[in-house]
Order: C-alpha cells, then sequence, then structure tokens
C-alpha cells in the first residue's frame, strides 16, 4: 500500500514509506532485506503497468531506490556491523556457481494440502497458501476482465519468484548469500504473498465467471497433483484424497463467490477454514515426527533452572569471566539465561575463533560452538572460571581445588555449580 502511494505522489522522497521500511529493518534485518527485494520487483511491475514513456519509468524506479537507500541509512547504525560481520568474520559469501537447486516440480507440489518434506537443507519449500487460490490464480489469468498487460507482468514476477527457489545464485543472493541451515526458501512468505495479492485482484476486478473457468482451473490443479504424486509418492492416502474434494468442491462452488450470494460465501469460507485446519494437523505431525521435540513445560523449567544458575553465580562473583555447564539442552540455553559462555548457534560468528576453538579439540563448526572436548589449559585459555555439573565433580579439578586453595583464580583453577538431576 506505501509503495503504491509512494509511486503515485510526486515528492521525491516518501518520509512514510522511509519509515515504515526502516521499521521492517530494525524489526528484523534478514526479514527486511528480503522484503526490500520483493518491494523493488513488485515496484516495477506497477510502474511498467502505468507508466508508458521510458524517462517516467526510470524516474519512478530511481525515486523506489533512493527511499530504499534512505530507509537503509536510516538503520545502517546497526546494517552496517551486520553486514560487515556477515560478509567477514562469518566466513564470506557462498559460491555463486550456477546450477538447479531442485526441479519445477518440487515447487508445484509444494502448494498443496499436506505437504512436508524435511526441515534440512535441499528439502522442499513450504508454499502451500490454500487450494482454491491456485484455482483462483488460473482463473485469474484467464480472465477477460483483467488487462492483459497487467496479467502478463505479474505472470513474470511470480515466474522470477519460482525460480528464485531453483536456480542457485539467486537463492543465495535471497538469503543475503548464505546457505541457510534448515528452513529452506525463508522467502516463501513473499511468493504466498503476493499469490494472494494476484488472487484479490481477480476477486476485485473480476465480477461475473462462467462456471467452466472454474473447473478448468480445477482439472489444471487436479493434472498437477496427479502428476506430482507419480513423482514423488509420498503422501498418505487420506491426505491424496482430501485434496481430490476440495479441488472438486471448489470448482463446483467457485463460480458463487464472484456473485451475491452470501450464503455460498460463507459455505465456501466454511470449507476454506476446514482446509486450512486439515493440513495445520496433517503438517505439524510431520514436522514433529521428523524432529524430536519437547513441550513448552520442559522448556520453560529448564530455561528457569539456568537462570537461577546465573543469578547465582553473578550475585558471588561480580567480575569478568565466563561460565559452562556439562549438561545439554541447544548450545544457547545459558546465553537465553543471561549468561556468558562458549555455546553458542549463530549466523554471525568470528570464523577465525572458532576454527581456534576446533584446533583446540573443542566441538566447533562454521556456526556451532558446544562446550565439549575442553581441557583444564582450555578452561583456564578461555576464562571459564564456573562449570554448572550435573554430574558432580571432576578428579582433576578437585585436585587443583585442593593444591591451590580458594584464593587463587582464574586460570588454575574452577569453582562448580553442581546441579542436582532430575
Amino acid at each position: 500500500m506505501y509503495t503504491e502511494k509512494m509511486l503515485k505522489r510526486t515528492n521525491l522522497i516518501d518520509i512514510r514509506f522511509v519509515i515504515v521500511l526502516a521499521f521492517t529493518f530494525w524489526s528484523s534485518f534478514y526479514l527486511g532485506y528480503m522484503i526490500s527485494i520483493f518491494l523493488f520487483l513488485y515496484s516495477i511491475g506497477i510502474v511498467l503497468n502505468e507508466v508508458k514513456e521510458i524517462k517516467n519509468i526510470c524516474q519512478k524506479l530511481i525515486k523506489v531506490i533512493l527511499n530504499g537507500i534512505m530507509a537503509a541509512g536510516v538503520s545502517a547504525v546497526f546494517l552496517i556491523p551486520i553486514a560487515i560481520s556477515l560478509t567477514t568474520n562469518s566466513g564470506g559469501f557462498v559460491s555463486l556457481k550456477l546450477y538447479l537447486r531442485c526441479i519445477f516440480t518440487d515447487i508445484m507440489y509444494s502448494f498443496y494440502l499436506g505437504n512436508f518434506d524435511t526441515y534440512l537443507p535441499n528439502g522442499r519449500p513450504m508454499l502451500y497458501c490454500g487450494i482454491f487460490s491456485i484455482i483462483l490464480l488460473f482463473v485469474y489469468l484467464k480472465s477477460k476482465e483483467t488487462v492483459k498487460r497487467e496479467k502478463i507482468i505479474d505472470t513474470i514476477i511470480l515466474l522470477i519468484l519460482l525460480l528464485s527457489i531453483e536456480i542457485a545464485p539467486i537463492y543465495f543472493a535471497w538469503h543475503m548469500f548464505d546457505n541457510p541451515d534448515w528452513f529452506e526458501v525463508r522467502f516463501s512468505f513473499i511468493i504466498i504473498f503476493f499469490l494472494l495479492t494476484l488472487i484479490y485482484k481477480a476477486l476485485d476486478k473480476i465480477k461475473v465467471i462462467e462456471q467452466k473457468d472454474i473447473i478448468i482451473g480445477g482439472i489444471i490443479t487436479a493434472v498437477i497433483l496427479y502428476f506430482c504424486i507419480k513423482i514423488y509418492n509420498d503422501l498418505n492416502g487420506y491426505v491424496i484424497l482430501a485434496n481430490y474434494l476440495f479441488i472438486v468442491g471448489y470448482s463446483v462452488l467457485g463460480k458463487f463467490f464472484f456473485g451475491d450470494n452470501r450464503k455460498c460465501k460463507c459455505i465456501i469460507l466454511t470449507i476454506v477454514i476446514a482446509e486450512l485446519c486439515i493440513n495445520a494437523n496433517v503438517v505439524t505431525k510431520e514436522m514433529f515426527g521428523a524432529e524430536p521435540t519437547e513441550n513448552c513445560k520442559y522448556y520453560n523449567e529448564n530455561l528457569k533452572q539456568n537462570k537461577e544458575i546465573v543469578s547465582y553465580i553473578e550475585h558471588i562473583d561480580s567480575g569478568f569471566y565466563r561460565m559452562e555447564k556439562d549438561y545439554y539442552r541447544r548450545e544457547n540455553d545459558l546465553l537465553a539465561a543471561g549468561g556468558k559462555g562458549i555455546s553458542i548457534f549463530a549466523s554471525s560468528y568470528n570464523k577465525e575463533f572458532h576454527n581456534m576453538l576446533g584446533r583446540f579439540g573443542i566441538t566447533s563448526t562454521d556456526k556451532l560452538i558446544r562446550y565439549e572436548g575442553s581441557t583444564l589449559v582450555t578452561d583456564a585459555l578461555l576464562g571459564i572460571k564456573y562449570l554448572c555439573s550435573q554430574w558432580g565433580y571432576y578428579s582433576d579439578y578437585n585436585y587443583l581445588d585442593e593444591m591451590y586453595g580458594k584464593k587463587i583464580f582464574l586460570p588454575v583453577r574452577l569453582d562448580f555449580i553442581t546441579i542436582p538431576q532430575n
């Protein structure tokens, strides 16, 4: 909305657009980066659709770029350090070698109900936004009530977004030239948003629709699903049946969604809600089966325990030191509780420090450090003064404690906080 209003105004800088985009960067620089790329593509579509002269097109696009630079400049106080960290300390850019990450059917299959592949890299994206939206997309593209030029531009933008999943260099560009760990295609929310925008255009501009157009859209949707099932064959029979039943239901009732019959609209909306609930139930179960999960109560208890430990240590010692623990849930447990240790999992990291810990024998990969493989020497060098132990004292540390006594500080000895086992 702000993008369209900004392009219609005559002033070069639109303060409201700048503030909204800057707030997006402040809220989440990662998502803000993706949204800014999409806004540029979206702006190109609007300008090409509404402006005919090349000169005016260039002026509008320059306006978009200048406002984007202004928003980034307002956020530069933290965007610049993050960019430096991600491009230097964190191992630099990934290889931009040209290759296809997946086949196009991987993308098409992801639009259907109950489709979940894996969290891990090279998995299919999560693009599901309702089967009715797929049918309505074909209706929008076929309709004579919509402007042909606008449909061509919208189709090109949609294809660019979908091909961004498939073509490796473009895919990495969307992710700040990084290869994401788990949760592939993190800009999928943008594809879903743009697809739903096209559906809104269909509902807004198409006043009358023939039943055959809805049926043709349903047939195309069903045929694509049929071939995808033949290729992958990883949906159970009930989920496949549910997909086809919803396709048939929308093909029969979809025509009434464009009329004035409120009862039919309510029925269709009820079916859409039921479909979304079924998909949420199926996908949630598959996600829980793919990766071991823990309930919220356990997480909160663990966090509470760690906070109490950190608070106690800081109460008895206000000095400068690190603490660690020998029990494990996740790498960022101690950090979440306010403790200063070495265990961490983060995209922004010091590559040389990670490599150094790896040479010391401590568990360390690109984005992960875990307090495993440490020794008396490494603990001393890293300033780890307190070790929260679930398993009791270590004989080597006890020997040092008896030898040097309580007056000796790091890098000679450590103190222990023993955690009772549950």
